[in-house]
């Protein structure tokens, strides 16, 4: 059993749910996907190898698998709300293009987090994380 799925079942025994077949394969989908995704594309994309899966339990299931703390949602694009998978996935911050909505990854580094952290001592603040995105206009848009 991969490390998430074990995540996954203990959060759910602790809400009173069971690892069904379909939230088991929603899963397996959610981190077989290497990019941000939004519901219709996780529902596309674990339709694929499970036609049985419905739109209702993949929208069902996205909050659990948030709770659980193995996705989260990474930005809000075109008016979909998109979600990565956070386990085993290094600490990075986003830049959103504002044409054509592409979402850039970048790894964070430590002036970053020096900076984050001055920031919240300074506010009296404990720190905790941080979600970081900055948007611009992407090369490809530019041209």
């Amino acid at each position: 059993m991969e490390d998430h799925e074990k995540i996954f079942e203990d959060y759910l025994k602790t809400q009173g749910l069971k690892l069904t077949t379909q939230r088991r394969n929603i899963l397996e989908s959610a981190f077989a996907m290497h990019t941000h995704f939004d519901a219709e594309a996780l529902l596309a994309h674990v339709q694929i190898a499970h036609s049985d899966v419905s739109r209702a339990t993949v929208y069902r299931t996205l909050p659990l698998l948030i709770e659980a703390g193995l996705i989260r949602n990474s930005e809000k694009t075109k008016e979909k709300e998109c979600y990565e998978h956070i386990i085993g996935h290094p600490k990075h911050f986003h830049i959103l293009c504002t044409v054509c909505h592409k979402i850039l990854e970048e790894e964070e580094s430590q002036a970053l987090l020096e900076l984050i952290r001055e920031t919240c001592k300074k506010n009296a603040c404990e720190f905790q994380d941080y979600v970081l995105t900055i948007k611009g206009i992407c090369n490809d848009c530019k041209k």
